[in-house]
Order: structure tokens, then C-alpha cells, then sequence
């Protein structure tokens, strides 16, 4: 909208991301979400990736404040809580968290079936399977990340919703 005397606070983002039998909406102020910042921690117990409408929408550093949460790192935009909390995405509980080391990686998860998932990580889910021979599928879900000191690790999960 192009108007002479428009509100600045009357720009709203909204998200709504469709699912079977639930459908997650979200509503955010555009110049507060400009000036939201994001605090930084290591994985602590729950994991929480953002569902696509959000991510599409960019709101990287308000989804930390709003939700009071942790990012992991500054472009991996996933988040991080003691506590659980209620959350427009996929929430997961972290069982392990492993340092990127190919002998240790092979050893933990070699031969086994997982969903893989990488999010500033710089191999991709193929390249990963192909390496340590983890089948497609499963319970377990793999973070393969970095951390905000650009480490890389991967977040060892059980999903929960």
C-alpha cells in the first residue's frame, strides 16, 4: 500500500503454513521484526525447526524473540530451549550432540537408518548418506549443522511432533 501519512507500525507479516488437520498462522509486526535480535547458545534439550511459511518469510531473529529462544548458530536458523515450548514447526528432542569427525560419525551412525537433515552445513543430505551408508527413514532424525563458532556437529534427535 502506497499512502502519504501510512502508520509505520500497520505493516504486518503473516504466515500461515497448511497441514493435514492443522494449519499454523503467524502474525509479525514488519518494523519489529526488523529490529529483532537474536541470542546465541550451544543445543541444549529441544531443537526446533521452523516450519517452510516461516522460513520463506525470513524472519530469522524475530522467531528467536518471539518464541524465546536460542539460535544455534547465525545462518543455520534453527533454534534451541531447556524447556519446551509450543511452536509453529517440527520440534525435536536432542539425544546427542557429536562433533563432525568422519571416524566418529561412521562409528555412531554407519549402516543405520536415519532422516537426514543439514541446515550452513557444507556436504548435502545425498553426499551424507553416501559417506557413512545411513539408509533413508526411521526414528532418528540428524542435524547436520554448525554452531555460532562454525563448528561443525550433528544434533542426534527424536522428533515429537
Amino acid at each position: 500500500v502506497l499512502k502519504r501519512d501510512l502508520q509505520s507500525n500497520t505493516i504486518k507479516i503473516i504466515t500461515v503454513n497448511i497441514k493435514k488437520g492443522k494449519t499454523e498462522k503467524t502474525i509479525c509486526d514488519y518494523y519489529g521484526a526488523l529490529k529483532a535480535k537474536a541470542d546465541y547458545s550451544s543445543p541444549k534439550t529441544y531443537l526446533y525447526e521452523p516450519n517452510a511459511a516461516l522460513m520463506k518469510s525470513g524472519l530469522f531473529n524475530w522467531v528467536a524473540t518471539e518464541y524465546d529462544l536460542k539460535k544455534i548458530g547465525a545462518n543455520t536458523h534453527l533454534y534451541t530451549s531447556a524447556e519446551k515450548i509450543d511452536f509453529p514447526g517440527r520440534i525435536f528432542r536432542i539425544n546427542q550432540i557429536i562433533p563432525y569427525q568422519k571416524k566418529t560419525i561412521s562409528k555412531s551412525f554407519g549402516g543405520s537408518q536415519a532422516n537426514i537433515t543439514t541446515r550452513n552445513f557444507r556436504e548435502n543430505v545425498a553426499q551424507l548418506r553416501k559417506r557413512f551408508h545411513i539408509k533413508e527413514g526411521g526414528e532418528r532424525y540428524l542435524f547436520f549443522t554448525r554452531n555460532g563458532d562454525e563448528k561443525s556437529l550433528v544434533l542426534d534427535c527424536e522428533k515429537l511432533n
